[in-house]
Protein backbone atom coordinates (compact mmCIF):
# COMPACT_ATOMS: atom_id res chain seq x y z
CA UNK A 1 0.00 0.00 0.00
CA UNK A 2 1.04 3.38 -1.15
CA UNK A 3 1.92 6.14 2.14
CA UNK A 4 0.94 8.60 0.07
CA UNK A 5 -0.71 9.61 -3.38
CA UNK A 6 -0.22 12.34 -5.95
CA UNK A 7 -3.83 13.74 -4.70
CA UNK A 8 -2.51 13.90 -1.15
CA UNK A 9 -0.01 16.44 -2.62
CA UNK A 10 -2.41 18.46 -3.17
CA UNK A 11 -3.70 19.25 -0.09
CA UNK A 12 -2.10 22.07 1.05
CA UNK A 13 -2.37 23.87 4.41
CA UNK A 14 0.27 26.66 4.25
CA UNK A 15 -1.50 29.63 5.62
CA UNK A 16 1.92 31.72 5.31
CA UNK A 17 3.95 30.64 2.75
CA UNK A 18 1.30 29.49 0.24
CA UNK A 19 1.46 26.55 -2.22
CA UNK A 20 4.57 27.39 -4.09
CA UNK A 21 8.04 26.61 -3.76
CA UNK A 22 11.13 28.67 -5.27
CA UNK A 23 12.36 26.17 -8.09
CA UNK A 24 15.91 26.59 -7.00
CA UNK A 25 14.27 24.19 -3.60
CA UNK A 26 13.46 21.85 -6.69
CA UNK A 27 16.54 21.76 -8.52
CA UNK A 28 18.50 21.46 -5.34
CA UNK A 29 16.98 18.07 -4.24
CA UNK A 30 16.89 16.88 -7.52
CA UNK A 31 20.13 17.46 -9.00
CA UNK A 32 22.59 17.95 -6.16
CA UNK A 33 20.32 15.63 -3.81
CA UNK A 34 19.73 13.16 -6.01
CA UNK A 35 21.98 13.53 -8.82
CA UNK A 36 25.18 14.01 -7.18
CA UNK A 37 23.87 12.06 -3.52
CA UNK A 38 23.08 8.77 -4.27
CA UNK A 39 25.00 6.31 -6.20
CA UNK A 40 24.98 5.75 -10.08
CA UNK A 41 24.21 9.54 -9.88
CA UNK A 42 20.31 8.52 -8.75
CA UNK A 43 20.01 6.76 -11.60
CA UNK A 44 18.16 3.75 -9.94
CA UNK A 45 16.59 5.75 -7.52
CA UNK A 46 14.99 8.76 -10.31
CA UNK A 47 13.80 6.20 -12.49
CA UNK A 48 12.01 4.34 -9.68
CA UNK A 49 10.70 7.52 -8.32
CA UNK A 50 9.95 8.72 -11.57
CA UNK A 51 7.38 5.39 -12.33
CA UNK A 52 5.87 5.73 -8.99
CA UNK A 53 5.03 9.59 -9.56
CA UNK A 54 4.03 8.83 -13.50
CA UNK A 55 1.63 6.29 -12.47
CA UNK A 56 -0.25 8.08 -9.93
CA UNK A 57 -0.92 11.37 -11.97
CA UNK A 58 -4.81 11.73 -12.47
CA UNK A 59 -4.33 11.92 -16.16
CA UNK A 60 -6.17 9.45 -18.30
CA UNK A 61 -5.68 10.80 -21.92
CA UNK A 62 -2.31 12.40 -23.19
CA UNK A 63 -3.97 15.91 -23.34
CA UNK A 64 -4.69 15.68 -19.72
CA UNK A 65 -0.96 14.34 -18.72
CA UNK A 66 0.95 17.24 -21.20
CA UNK A 67 -1.93 19.60 -19.31
CA UNK A 68 -0.85 18.83 -15.66
CA UNK A 69 3.04 18.75 -16.76
CA UNK A 70 2.64 22.33 -17.94
CA UNK A 71 0.13 23.27 -14.95
CA UNK A 72 2.61 21.84 -12.33
CA UNK A 73 5.31 24.06 -14.64
CA UNK A 74 7.66 20.89 -15.12
CA UNK A 75 7.57 21.86 -18.79
CA UNK A 76 5.83 22.40 -22.11
CA UNK A 77 5.67 18.95 -23.48
CA UNK A 78 5.05 18.43 -27.00
CA UNK A 79 4.10 14.38 -27.92
CA UNK A 80 6.38 13.87 -30.49
CA UNK A 81 5.73 10.24 -31.55
CA UNK A 82 2.86 7.83 -30.34
CA UNK A 83 2.62 4.28 -30.87
CA UNK A 84 0.78 1.31 -28.92
CA UNK A 85 3.78 0.90 -26.86
CA UNK A 86 5.82 4.11 -26.86
CA UNK A 87 5.52 8.27 -26.28
CA UNK A 88 7.97 9.99 -27.99
CA UNK A 89 8.07 13.70 -25.94
CA UNK A 90 10.10 17.26 -26.44
CA UNK A 91 10.10 19.39 -23.65
CA UNK A 92 10.69 23.21 -23.70
CA UNK A 93 11.22 25.71 -20.73
CA UNK A 94 11.97 22.38 -18.88
CA UNK A 95 12.96 22.97 -14.75
CA UNK A 96 16.78 22.53 -15.60
CA UNK A 97 16.21 25.51 -18.51
CA UNK A 98 19.29 27.76 -17.89
CA UNK A 99 21.18 25.73 -15.67
CA UNK A 100 25.01 25.45 -16.96
CA UNK A 101 25.69 22.59 -19.60
CA UNK A 102 28.13 20.46 -18.25
CA UNK A 103 27.93 17.88 -21.55
CA UNK A 104 25.43 15.48 -19.53
CA UNK A 105 21.24 15.37 -19.69
CA UNK A 106 19.44 15.56 -16.45
CA UNK A 107 16.14 14.61 -17.77
CA UNK A 108 16.24 11.30 -19.66
CA UNK A 109 13.15 8.68 -19.86
CA UNK A 110 14.11 5.53 -21.21
CA UNK A 111 11.47 3.62 -19.84
CA UNK A 112 7.30 4.28 -19.02
CA UNK A 113 6.24 6.06 -16.53
CA UNK A 114 2.95 7.04 -17.45
CA UNK A 115 0.01 5.62 -19.46
CA UNK A 116 -3.03 5.78 -21.05
CA UNK A 117 -5.75 4.47 -18.84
Amino acid sequence: MDLFTFNDMTKINRTELGDEVPLELFRAIRLIGMYQGLPMEGKTTTLTVGRKIGRSIPAATVEQFLDMFKALKIGAMTLLEQTESYMLFRVDDCFCSGLPVKGKKFVIWKEPFWKEH
